[in-house]
């Protein structure tokens, strides 16, 4: 299966995950895979990092968004993991209405 990338004003979508973003984020990311994708075989999974990267920076403006861009770029290896691992605990945590649903 060919990896599907699709920006949209405010979410990008990587294969089957949707991410909402601030439109200054969503233009950050589609600017970088814009300028890689030739270059990089397998940037879904950077554009998916920095989507989530995004989802919890939450960018005000393009400014800030290219501040952010540089930081989480310069920082990859330590970004990566970091936001990989609040991802995974943050899918391990149940919300009040879920429990009570238990």
């Amino acid at each position: 299966m060919s990896t599907q990338i699709q920006f949209g004003d405010n979410w990008v979508k990587v294969n089957e995950s949707v991410f909402y973003l601030t439109p200054s984020a969503v233009k950050a990311v589609k600017t970088f895979y814009e300028r890689v994708k030739a270059d990089i075989p397998d940037a879904e999974v950077d554009v998916e990092y920095l989507a989530k990267a995004f989802v919890l920076l939450r960018p005000q403006n393009d400014v800030e968004a290219e501040k952010f861009m540089s930081f989480l770029n310069e920082n990859y290896p330590e970004m990566k993991e970091i936001v990989d691992r609040i991802y995974e605990n943050r899918s391990g945590v149940l919300g009040v209405s879920q429990v009570r649903e238990l």
